[in-house]
């Protein structure tokens, strides 16, 4: 286990060292300046580690470290949710890290360990020896989902093998005649929901579910019923622990713009150049770093990777006897994935009828599953050959068949980099890569064919995380190093922009990093939006932009729409009526002094970016016949000369309230805005958000406490009066006799 966790920080070499920046906002925030790259590229495949991950999950733990809920985040377009946003994982503990700018780091290694701890638990609980759980928890440890993701949809992964662990527990201890076991399953799917990326929880449920199929199959015939029972009730209670979360979620879901989420999804399957990079991950070179005529951005568009030395033992794990029928069912489901993934015919229909998949990107977020499953196959494989339950031949064709296909992959490769421009050396990353794989495949199965048994395993285990290792570190040489952020335009901003809106034009300031900076930014880059925004975009500020991803520039427009700063200039009154009392823009890009009755000032300037003031907007609260002093963005001093109505320039959503001198008012809807009645004379108005349904989340979240509390009551009592009779290992899928399967590494 020290050994899980000391291969999972030298893989991160490159960031502990300080030879790049693992600070997000170097690479996301459009702050940065005079940086370099050790190699081009990204050190991410999204860059949704900056804008959501970092920036809004720092913004919610700072609103916990201030004593806030993260309920609602007034600095992301008029206002959103952030909880039930979930990306930003703002009711995950972990994510308290984010508080730091570094905090993205230790972040993403605990997922790492975790991953890996929990990969070597399970194998353990399944009576393997110490070298294949080791070289399992190192292959899910050091995977390609957490090694490409940086942000959300990696946040599950440890959950699945914790759920794994936690389904097996529960049945072997059924099969003991045991109570109990219940508390860990729905603490880890629980834990699942909270981490904050729904499509990756529910595929990796997938390999949850199958899972307890087969503990369920293998169970004593007469008490199988009492065994789905107990799985089902520690699954209700994973859904209820869930409810603070997951009711949010669910209710923003009913009022928000989901994009592709709506079905789209079923269309879309990856193509012939997104193959090579599932065994061979930079064989297009660094992420996203090279284009061509073949090579675009989509050659990424996968959800992570295999190594090719867990492949070949994946292969053998195929084969054994032990535990046959749920590695024949885990091997189903991953090539139902696979194959949905790369839009194989007849799997394509069938796993898109599985209930809620046409509405999930399962090519780009079902990579954990088949990833898990591999690392537990090639466990298996190890454990196999350890124990000669399964002949070393198999060896033979496993690592002739991963050679063959890695060959195929290289040539297909070749085929996709040769437009690249030659400065670029796509070819020599190509042959770098195909050499890596044919050499890392080659190696495990030579070892462990030409070495005694200890031997072979212990060299098997090293070349598997030395394989592992590498794949994770080599992103991290294409992030920023050097340089320096230029947050002139942020302390600007926020001496200056009160309760009023920045909009940003041109790559600086990143959309979101408002939120981060505590700056009110119009821009948004953000899934799931509320749908009263996204309408007020398309109708009043930009009818050419995705509201999804309303961001003042190129990315995401509709094409041969108007650029942003025509459509700008244009729309100009929806931006005052949004209370945008700034603008700030990149460098050389020029706005015009009046447009109409407006103007704008240039009161900023910098090498990275302009500030604009824009007079007159329309304030952020404001109520006819009365003086307004905004003396936060949630409260105000009203003096009114007779009864008036407060319009707050805020998205009006279910769950506003409003406190008039201690006197609960209505929020009622004023288009997309907010307003509330206040009297004459002067009054304190203050504002709060909850969403709606949270006593029914709150009472969920208890029941499933009392239920987990009242389970381990009685199984305390029952251990007092009663002694338990262990049934054979086989009454759980596990062969009688004791074989010495640990290797000292």
């Amino acid at each position: 286990m020290v050994g899980i966790v000391a291969a999972v920080v030298l893989a991160s070499a490159v960031y502990l060292l300080g030879l790049a920046h693992a600070d997000p906002r170097w690479a996301r925030s459009g702050l940065a300046s005079g940086t370099t790259q050790l190699l081009p590229g990204s050190p991410s495949a999204d860059p949704n580690d900056g804008f959501t991950a970092q920036a809004l999950g720092h913004r919610a733990a700072l609103d916990w470290l201030g004593g806030t809920l993260p309920w609602w985040n007034p600095y992301e377009g008029l206002g959103a949710p952030l909880a039930a946003e979930l990306q930003s994982g703002a009711l995950f503990p972990p994510a308290a890290l984010l508080a730091a700018p570094w905090g993205q780091l230790p972040f993403h290694l605990l997922l790492q360990i975790g991953s890996g701890l929990a990969a070597y638990a399970l194998l353990r609980r399944l009576r393997l020896g110490r070298a294949a759980a080791l070289l399992g928890g190192m292959a899910f440890g050091l995977n390609g989902v957490l090694g490409f993701f940086d942000h959300a949809p990696g946040n599950p992964v440890p959950f699945l093998p914790l759920a794994v662990l936690a389904v097996q527990r529960l049945a072997d201890r059924h099969a003991e005649r045991r109570p109990g076991g219940a508390g860990l399953l729905a603490l880890a799917l629980a834990g699942s929901v909270y981490a904050g990326f729904p499509e990756t929880a529910y595929l990796d449920a997938l390999v949850v579910v199958v899972w307890a199929g087969w503990c369920v199959a293998v169970a004593e015939p007469g008490r199988r019923l009492r065994l789905a029972g107990r799985l089902s009730g520690a699954a209700a209670a994973g859904v209820a622990l869930s409810a603070p979360v997951l009711v949010p979620f669910l209710e923003y879901l009913s009022r928000a713009d989901v994009g592709a989420h709506t079905g789209a999804f079923s269309d879309i399957a990856l193509g012939g150049a997104q193959g090579p990079p599932t065994l061979l991950p930079f064989v297009y070179g660094p992420i996203q770093a090279f284009q061509g005529p073949r090579l675009t951005v989509t050659a990424w568009a996968g959800g992570g990777w295999l190594t090719t030395s867990v492949v070949v033992l994946a292969l053998v794990g195929l084969v054994g006897r032990r535990r046959r029928g749920l590695r024949v069912a885990l091997a189903v489901l991953s090539l139902a994935l696979i194959g949905r993934t790369f839009g194989v015919p007849g799997v394509w229909p069938l796993v898109d009828a599985v209930p809620g998949l046409r509405y999930i990107a399962v090519y780009r977020y079902g990579s954990a599953a088949w990833v898990f499953v591999a690392a537990v196959l090639a466990a298996f494989a190890l454990d196999d050959l350890v124990t000669r339950a399964v002949s070393r031949r198999w060896l033979v064709g496993a690592a002739g068949g991963t050679l063959l296909l890695v060959g195929l992959l290289g040539l297909e490769a070749g085929h996709v980099t040769s437009g690249v421009a030659p400065a670029d050396h796509a070819g020599a990353y190509t042959a770098g890569a195909l050499i890596w794989g044919l050499v890392a495949a080659g190696a495990v199965g030579l070892v462990l064919l030409a070495l005694p048994v200890r031997a072979g395993a212990a060299a098997a285990v090293a070349i598997v995380t030395v394989d592992a290792a590498a794949m994770v570190l080599f992103p991290q040489l294409s992030a920023p190093r050097g340089g320096r952020l230029d947050l002139g335009p942020v302390a600007y901003l926020a001496r200056h922009l009160g309760v009023g809106r920045v909009f940003t034009l041109g790559n600086v300031l990143q959309p979101d990093y408002g939120s981060y900076f505590g700056i009110a930014q119009l821009d948004v880059n953000d899934l799931p939006v509320p749908a009263a925004f996204a309408r007020f975009v398309t109708h009043r500020l930009d009818p050419g932009a995705n509201p999804i991803v309303f961001v003042g520039a190129d990315a995401g427009r509709r094409a041969g729409a108007p650029g942003p700063v025509t459509e700008f200039l244009t729309h100009l009154p929806g931006y005052q009526a949004a209370a945008v009392g700034y603008v700030l823009v990149g460098a050389g890009i020029g706005l015009p002094a009046r447009v109409g009755t407006a103007s704008l000032h240039l009161v900023y300037r910098d090498p990275q970016a302009d500030i604009y003031r824009l007079t007159p907007t329309d304030p952020y609260l404001s109520a006819a016949g009365c003086t307004v002093t905004a003396t936060a963005r949630t409260a105000a001093a009203v003096d009114c000369a007779r009864p008036s109505v407060l319009l707050r320039r805020e998205l009006w959503m279910p769950g506003w309230s409003a406190s008039v001198d201690g006197r609960v008012e209505p929020v009622r809807a004023a288009g997309v805005f907010q307003d509330v009645a206040v009297p004459a004379g002067r009054s304190r108005v203050a504002f709060t958000y909850g969403p709606p349904g949270q006593q029914w989340a709150l009472g969920a979240f208890v029941a499933g406490l009392a239920a987990l509390a009242g389970g381990g009551i009685a199984r305390r009592r029952v251990a007092r009066t009663a002694s338990y009779r262990r049934l054979p290992l086989a009454a759980v899928g596990e062969p009688p006799g004791d074989v010495d399967r640990d290797v000292d590494l």
